[in-house]
């Protein structure tokens, strides 16, 4: 057997020997070498460098080559020329300008000419290129930074089917990749921008309603070392979930839970996909018309490493339009777009794409509320904030209490009566006179007891629950008992008395002194019989004697001893007390 090799389909061209064309056309608003599809009209303050990658397709050199690249009619030019460009080499030619640009489409018009491949060459029209830009309102509602350039594309015609045009990146690109793949897109940043949220492109064609997405903000510190993560980054949103709504619009916005401002700085824009396991996938667009740095993009996989992707990936910076600052003073707390702050401090919220509200607000502390219990007594009443609190209306009232910054807080007031105790004094209230008896009484607890007789005499327990009372006098006399406590309260015992003997001045004779230490002077009005006895009932006097005498118990000891008077019509006694 015999075996031979075939080449089919071969052609052989003759290259021609002049035949510059510009390969690809480049705008790039900063020194990073990326390429934006919309940038902010604030970041074109810088140098923008605007150009073409030149190609000498022809085997004889090049010379005198000249770019142009006219913008808007002469609006602003970029220029550059090149002496000698060899055959089958490529060069870069580009110019800077410094436009001020204002939001807005615009189009440019990019002319490549050659001493030998000219306006009169047969293959001039390889030499020319058109290239769209858009400047965008940083501070607009529909403001957009973008890596990629897809809704330039668009134009005038945004619903048109971007899925079957585009590739895209989603959960159903890697088999590890169903929950939590991060996309990013870098964007550079040199005056300050507020980002509202993430805006991403959708291939309607490989994503499914039920889908979830987290946005993010990220500093690219975040890329040297570890996997980001929804949480390690300056922004985060709440869990998206993609609607029918946003198949409709190809598009999706995800807002963050706040604003964030970036200033001269380099961030990167993320969304982290989820598929529930890949029941819902999500997959976003990615614009392969221009051919990016390999740093532009990246993509991180779950618990693996950050990939550099070098994509043009559709996912956007949403700023925040200008929608001014709510000035609010309020006390204690104040609700705002739904959120709950109890802080002074200045706070920002996203209600919908691209409107973003600043509040700056001021919080006043109300006073503490207090709970106050009063006690009254059956009669008495309270003043509490102007008003007037009595026994008669016990209950729980509330009042708003106002301080000096105008707060008001609410103190509650319990009023409950407290009704003293019924206490009753018990003892004999039928006596003789010049004899003791004793007092006493349930003591209820927690109050101070006194003690008073009228026509009697305390001998002791003053201040207890019983005492001893001498009664020295007919007529009758009262036994008086005062409670002192958080609600006074007393009991009156009246004893009623009667004479021994018909004698009545024997009865309301005086003694003085009495008590004595030893000598008593009495005045008598007849001649009276007159016996002293001792407490064990020893007679240590008797006499007869009328008008004024002294009993001498000098020699006697202390204590108590009791004087007989005996007249022709009867008996009484008088208590005499040595001390």
């Amino acid at each position: 057997s015999h075996y031979y090799w075939v080449i089919d389909d071969v052609r052989i061209v003759l290259q021609p020997e002049h035949d510059v064309r510009i390969e690809r056309t480049f705008i790039s608003h900063n020194d990073s070498d990326i390429e934006y599809g919309i940038v902010p009209s604030n970041q074109t303050g810088q140098t923008m460098e605007i150009g073409a990658v030149i190609y000498n397709l022809g085997y004889a050199d090049q010379t005198n080559l000249s770019l142009t690249a006219d913008f808007d009619s002469g609006l602003f030019t970029a220029t550059d020329s090149h002496a000698l460009l060899q055959g089958d080499s490529t060069h870069y030619m580009e110019g800077p300008v410094s436009p001020v640009l204002v939001p807005g489409n615009y189009f440019g018009e990019f002319e490549l000419i050659s001493d030998d491949d000219n306006l009169i060459s047969i293959n001039y029209w390889n030499n020319l290129a058109n290239r769209s830009m858009k400047i965008s309102c940083e501070t607009c509602w529909d403001g957009l930074y973008t890596l990629d350039a897809l809704p330039v594309s668009w134009g005038s015609n945004p619903g048109q089917d971007l899925g079957a045009s585009y590739p895209s990146i989603g959960t159903n690109s890697f088999t590890d990749g169903q929950d939590e793949l991060g996309l990013f897109s870098l964007y550079y940043v040199d005056d300050p921008i507020t980002v509202s949220g993430i805006n991403i492109l959708l291939d309607t064609s490989r994503t499914d309603i039920g889908s979830e997405v987290v946005a993010t903000l990220h500093s690219v510190n975040d890329f040297t070392s570890i996997v980001p993560e929804p949480t390690d980054g300056l922004a985060m949103s709440d869990t998206y979930t993609i609607t029918q709504q946003d198949l409709n619009d190809q598009s999706a916005f995800i807002p963050f839970q706040q604003p964030y401002e970036v200033s001269n700085d380099s961030v990167y824009g993320g969304v982290f996909l989820y598929s529930n396991g890949g029941t819902n996938n999500i997959s976003v667009l990615d614009d392969e018309s221009r051919s990016q740095p390999i740093w532009a993009s990246a993509i991180s996989i779950t618990n693996q490493q950050v990939y550099s992707n070098g994509e043009r990936l559709a996912v956007q910076l949403k700023l925040c339009g200008n929608s001014g600052v709510t000035t609010e003073t309020n006390c204690d707390s104040y609700t705002w777009n739904g959120n709950t702050y109890t802080q002074t401090g200045i706070y920002g919220a996203v209600n919908s794409p691209g409107v973003c509200e600043t509040l700056d607000l001021t919080i006043l502390q109300s006073d503490p509320s207090n709970i106050l219990n009063y006690d009254l007594c059956p009669g008495d009443s309270m003043w509490y904030n102007s008003t007037l609190y009595t026994s008669n209306t016990p209950g729980q009232y509330l009042e708003n209490i106002q301080n000096a910054n105008g707060c008001v807080s609410i103190d509650t007031v319990n009023v409950s009566v407290v009704n003293p105790p019924s206490i009753s004094i018990l003892g004999n209230t039928n006596i003789t006179p010049n004899t003791s008896e004793t007092y006493a009484f349930v003591d209820p607890g927690g109050y101070t007891l006194t003690w008073s007789a009228i026509n009697g005499t305390i001998l002791g327990g003053q201040g207890t629950t019983s005492i001893d009372i001498f009664w020295d006098a007919i007529g009758g006399g009262q036994v008086i008992l005062n409670l002192d406590g958080q609600c006074p309260t007393s009991d009156t015992l009246t004893v009623g008395t009667f004479v021994g003997i018909e004698n009545h001045w024997i009865n309301d004779l005086q003694i003085h002194p009495n008590p004595s230490s030893g000598l008593f002077n009495i005045q008598l009005l007849e001649a009276t019989q007159v016996t002293v006895m001792d407490s064990r009932g020893r007679k240590v006097i008797e006499t007869t004697e009328n008008g004024r005498f002294t009993v001498d118990l000098s020699m006697e000891s202390t204590g108590f001893y009791t004087l007989r008077l005996e007249t022709e019509t009867g008996v009484g006694t008088k208590r005499l007390v040595k001390h």
